[in-house]
Formats: structure tokens, C-alpha cells, sequence
């Protein structure tokens, strides 16, 4: 099985990268687990969170992932600015 978990809401809150009128669709920890055992029991070989935009974003990076890339990279500027003063400490 592969888990696509997309943005997970956490103590820190969800993610809204700031400016670039970009909005990652997120989660709780939870919800996830359950996607899991769920698709897990049903023998699902995907389990994909956030929604259609995400299973498209997937699909694409399949078949075309310079393309991909190419979006991110008219993005990359906001999404730095979004998560510039977070930490992982």
C-alpha cells in the first residue's frame, strides 16, 4: 500500500502558504489512521487525502513530472515566504 497523507493539521496549525493563493487541503492524524486500516482492510493499493486536486497532482507526476515541477517552481517563492519562520526544532 502506498499512503498519500497530504498536510496533516498539528499543533502548529494546518498549512496556508501565505500569498500564493495556493491552499493545501489538510487532515488530522486520525483521519489518516483511519484511511489507512480502511483501505488496508479492503485491499486498497492507494489511499490518496486531499480530495480530487491531490489525486490529480499524483496522476500527473506519473505522466508528465516536469510539469509538476514546473508548477511548484512558479510557486516556490510564496510557499518560502509561507513557511519561512517556522522551525523543526
Amino acid at each position: 500500500m502506498t499512503v498519500y497523507p497530504a498536510a496533516i493539521d498539528n499543533t502548529h496549525g494546518g498549512v496556508e502558504p501565505g500569498g500564493s493563493g495556493a491552499r493545501l487541503r489538510s487532515g488530522t492524524r486520525d483521519g489518516v489512521v483511519v484511511a489507512i486500516v480502511d483501505g488496508s482492510e479492503t485491499g486498497t493499493l492507494e489511499v490518496v487525502r486531499g480530495g480530487e486536486a491531490r489525486a490529480q497532482m499524483i496522476a500527473l507526476t506519473r505522466d508528465d513530472p516536469a510539469a509538476v515541477d514546473e508548477s511548484f517552481s512558479q510557486l516556490k517563492r510564496s510557499l518560502e515566504e509561507a513557511v519561512g519562520n517556522r522551525s523543526a526544532l
